[in-house]
């Protein structure tokens, strides 16, 4: 992970605990990236709209959708395709939540 992956409030792990960035971590590298997952989505407040019989869920929040292709997660943004962007972990999605709804995505409580 690349400090200018980050932005302040992203969240990444140190020693396997999760954290906020802070300038600190922006200007050392000290963090690492939070693997994104289905128990991440719904900490970030995102709740599955659509799980039929063998199928992967789809979870939604505010218009930003993820569902999960071939085991990567693929964002799609009001039913369009987010530029194939593929999300690995928690400070992407983050990014991407921030960029699209100009708002931040945190957790109520780490």
């Amino acid at each position: 992970m690349e400090p200018t992956e980050l932005r302040i409030g992203n969240i990444v792990q140190l020693h396997g605990d999760p954290f906020y960035a802070d300038i600190d971590t922006l200007g050392n590298a000290s963090g690492e990236p939070v693997i994104l997952n289905d128990q991440w989505l719904q900490m970030l407040g995102f709740y599955v709209v659509v799980l039929n019989d063998g199928d992967s869920p789809i979870y939604h929040k505010h218009g930003l959708e993820i569902y999960i292709d071939c085991e990567t997660l693929q964002p799609m943004f009001y039913g369009f395709q987010v530029c194939n962007y593929r999300i690995q972990y928690v400070h992407q999605l983050q990014n991407l939540y921030f960029a699209l709804t100009g708002e931040e995505l945190t957790i109520m409580a780490m």
